[in-house]
């Protein structure tokens, strides 16, 4: 004798809906929104302190600028083929991934600069004082290489995703060069902490192009737009119903957030023990 027909039918249809816990608005929500927000916060946070460290710490000496060179090489490949893979994707997930992987590429481009692999002619300034055309174009030529690195992997980046659902590559790598020309614009205007203590031996020549250790009147101007355009983009990706969109604002809106961090602690006279570990390892 077979069961009813209703019997044998209810526990099949239980096991065919695995959603069967509703959200409520309130847990719909935080998934939606805040969520995307959090996630995208540690993952740029996370990788600006351990990146920024450990890329310090690294030069402590010619093995380990070896090492850092050939891992942030095997790394910006790998990162590469990541960019390439999720290029089609527009998911939160490929939103981190995206970016993480352009962050990986931003760091070898900074490894090759403090490690002396790709750096420039390295010419000091041949007139010091107040800021001029003359050495700010000399600023520039000293960097040449590393310059012209930065803006042939952004070309690069543009042609491999220009026609892509997925271009946030590109707009991750954009902000990264672009917050540093600032911040650089800045220390050449003159500010009060500038980080020289950064700077390995083969890159103090660049102190002959830092301005007067005052906070000239562009520092405040960048920090409020960083501010200000940071908060567009929070706001912009807290309204998207694309959840590509929120994480993709989330993580560019913080990383701009972070460079108005930056561009504060050069305004102050003391050194913020953010990265004192790694400048530690280092030795010098």
């Amino acid at each position: 004798m077979t069961a009813p027909r209703d019997v044998t039918a209810t526990p099949s249809a239980e096991i065919a809906r695995p959603e069967s816990v509703v959200r409520g608005p309130w847990a719909t929500w935080w998934h939606d929104h805040w969520s995307a927000v959090g996630k995208g916060t540690l993952a740029v946070v996370g990788f600006w302190w351990l990146v920024t460290g450990v890329i310090v710490a690294l030069q402590r000496n010619e093995w380990t600028k070896l090492a850092a060179w050939t891992i942030s090489t095997a790394v910006a490949i790998y990162a590469a083929y990541v960019i390439h893979a999720q290029r089609a994707e527009r998911t939160a997930a490929s939103a981190r991934r995206t970016f993480l992987a352009a962050t990986a590429v931003w760091m070898w481009i900074n490894v090759g600069l403090y490690g002396g692999w790709i750096v420039g002619p390295g010419h000091a300034a041949s007139v010091l004082g107040e800021p001029t055309l003359l050495r700010a174009v000399e600023a520039i030529v000293s960097l040449l290489w590393h310059e012209l690195l930065c803006v042939l992997l952004l070309f690069a980046t543009w042609l491999l995703v220009r026609r892509s659902p997925n271009r946030l590559a590109f707009a991750a790598l954009a902000t990264y060069w672009a917050v540093l020309q600032v911040a650089k614009l800045n220390i050449f205007f003159g500010v009060a902490n500038p980080g020289a203590r950064f700077l390995p031996p083969h890159l103090q020549f660049l102190l002959s192009y830092y301005g007067p250790p005052v906070n000239t009147d562009f520092l405040p101007l960048s920090f409020f737009a960083a501010v200000g355009v940071a908060l567009v983009f929070w706001w912009n990706g807290w309204q998207a119903k694309d959840a590509f969109l929120r994480q993709s604002r989330a993580l560019l809106a913080m990383l701009i957030a972070l460079a108005a961090v930056e561009y504060l602690l050069l305004a102050v006279h003391s050194d913020a023990p953010l990265w004192e570990v790694f400048l530690k390892a280092r030795g010098f």
